[in-house]
């Protein structure tokens, strides 16, 4: 069974592209999506996942906002570590039954690549990463509208600066953790301007057929620029 992580910094296109595979076939489990002015398609985000991202960044004394944190100096093979990749591969092999193929977006994961890394073989799935890769001032700026739209609600990445930090951090992480050919790149500004084609690419890679006919639907009417 495949499992495609789709991974990418906040405000990047993660949701846009992980909803672009449900569109043509991949599971991303069962759950109940949220629709904001964020994200007015829904975040494609497995709630238990993220909550239990959050969690893990706690117990590391760290949080999803916090550029400083830096997951190459964590040995994730540590003993107290063991109870959270039970956990992990148990919710993993909860969520996604059945022959797949399967995706999972949660753009905490970039940052905690190393952990997921190690928990997806062992709950027993063919690990795929796509990672979508988007403009860090395009990122910041969209940051930005974000933080205009709810200004309570993001401290530590309310300017540009911890935003663009953010995203270089996140980067380096990712990079950084990742030692097999088993990641496919997708540039946001091509998701934009060739979404049929990058789709497919895409779609092909994580395990899918896809559709000509859904992929030109999808890229027709999902594909919103603005956000």
């Amino acid at each position: 069974m495949q499992l495609t992580l789709i991974h990418g910094v906040h405000r990047s296109g993660t949701s846009l592209l992980t909803q672009g595979l449900r569109a043509l076939g991949a599971e991303a489990g069962e759950f109940a999506d949220t629709y904001d002015r964020d994200n007015p398609q829904g975040y494609a985000e497995l709630p238990a996942v993220r909550h239990f991202n959050d969690r893990l960044f706690a117990h590391l004394g760290a949080s999803w906002d916090n550029w400083g944190f830096r997951a190459g100096l964590v040995d994730w093979d540590a003993t107290d570590l063991a109870p959270w990749r039970k956990e992990a591969a148990a919710l993993l092999q909860a969520a996604f039954v059945g022959p797949g193929p399967f995706v999972l977006k949660d753009p905490r994961c970039a940052t905690l690549t190393p952990f997921w890394d190690r928990v997806v073989p062992e709950a027993g799935f063919a690990l795929r990463r796509i990672l979508i890769l988007r403009d860090p001032a395009e990122v910041a700026e969209s940051q930005r509208q974000r933080v205009l739209r709810r200004p309570s609600e993001f401290p530590v990445i309310a300017e540009a600066e911890p935003m663009a930090a953010l995203w270089a951090v996140t980067m380096h992480e990712f990079l950084q953790a990742v030692s097999d050919d088993q990641t496919l790149v997708v540039g946001h500004a091509r998701l934009l301007a060739a979404p049929g084609e990058t789709l497919a690419i895409a779609a092909t890679f994580a395990g899918l057929v896809p559709d000509p006919a859904e992929v030109a639907r999808f890229a027709a009417a999902g594909v919103k620029p603005e956000l």
